[in-house]
């Protein structure tokens, strides 16, 4: 996520990602396919941008200690399986 205050969709050309899709994640805890970038907008909004199989398998392997220690901590804080 990057810090986008005050930007839209339009301003980003994100796109929100459709209901299904998002059904798709919380059934699964992970998206089917890599949906398009899109802005959680207001004075502190994100541009959400989504890394692929292989850049999410360094950025947990980087931090698999913290991981580790967070889901010790509460079971919500859990990656899937």
């Amino acid at each position: 996520m990057h810090y986008a205050p005050n930007a839209s969709n339009e301003d980003v050309g994100g796109a929100i990602p459709k209901p299904e899709d998002l059904r798709y994640f919380s059934e699964h805890g992970r998206w089917q396919s890599s949906p398009n970038p899109f802005v959680l907008h207001g004075p502190h909004g994100y541009f959400v941008q989504f890394v692929g199989v292989t850049e999410r398998g360094a950025i947990n392997k980087e931090y698999e200690e913290m991981l580790m220690r967070l889901c010790k901590i509460k079971d919500a804080w859990c990656l899937p399986q």
